[in-house]
């Protein structure tokens, strides 16, 4: 394995978050941590992290930071949102920074290259 670049979308809460949502930032530093051992532990020579913008950021400048941190071929859109999140694809779709073909890459295509799945 060579190395690995975590870019993390909800890193950080808002300025105004409730107690829930600090609770719920500790759980996702620990599972970060959790994630960057294991990346090491599988044979990773070294895992970057990338966090995304405070959560007060919009969807769209906290996507561009990220594709200037990380690059679009190492990103993957994915969610543990058990119900309908409102934002949803859009702010990649609708992205007018990206190209079609990095939109694709990044709703699927990525993951496809990653998974070695064949079409």
């Amino acid at each position: 394995m060579t190395d690995v670049d975590v870019a993390i979308l909800h890193l950080e809460p808002d300025a105004e978050a409730g107690p829930l949502t600090r609770a719920t930032h500790v759980a996702r530093l620990d599972l970060v941590e959790r994630h960057r051992r294991g990346f090491l532990a599988a044979g990773a020579t070294r895992v970057t992290l990338h966090a995304g913008p405070r959560d007060d950021v919009p969807f769209g400048a906290r996507l561009r930071h990220l594709v200037a941190e990380a690059g679009v071929g190492q990103m993957v859109y994915g969610t543990d949102y058990p119900f309908d999140w409102p934002v949803g694809i859009d702010f990649v779709v609708n992205a007018p920074f990206l190209s079609n073909a990095e939109k694709e890459a990044i709703l699927g295509g990525n993951a496809i290259k990653l998974l070695k799945i064949t079409t």
